[in-house]
């Protein structure tokens, strides 16, 4: 749904969920059709890892699943160090297709509501390989 918006043309599409805490957030997601190579890339692995790596490339620093499933917490620590000197007002967001949207939602929402975080909207990608330039369509 998220890429026929933004081949229509949408400035910004903010989608509403139900958090964990049963409380309806909003994720603003930016309709862009490029990122900055040193814009940070979070992604749900199939084995609910995330991994973390700039958008244009690089060694990706993975983070082992949590006792839940992905660890945010140490997912926020990996975003900060690896975005920690880029000007980007967007963070790239994914999962692969086994992980559900909720953690895809939770982790992009939680990178935006840091203290640390210079992004005001996350980018969704789809089929984004670990280290390898984040190419949006």
């Amino acid at each position: 749904m998220v890429e026929l918006l933004r081949q229509a043309g949408a400035g910004a599409i903010h989608v509403k969920t139900e958090a964990r805490d049963s409380t309806t957030q909003e994720l603003p997601i930016a309709t862009a059709t490029r990122l900055p190579d040193c814009a940070t890339v979070a992604w749900i692995a199939k084995d609910a890892s995330i991994e973390v790596w700039p958008a244009g490339g690089g060694t990706a620093k993975r983070v082992l699943r949590g006792l839940a499933g992905p660890d945010l917490t140490l997912g926020m620590e990996a975003m900060h160090k690896q975005g920690s000197e880029c000007e980007a007002s967007q963070i790239a967001v994914g999962a692969d297709d086994s992980m559900t949207w909720g953690l895809a939602f939770d982790l992009a929402t939680t990178a935006l509501h840091q203290t640390w975080t210079r992004a005001d909207a996350a980018v969704l990608v789809t089929g984004a390989t670990p280290g390898r330039k984040v190419v949006l369509p």
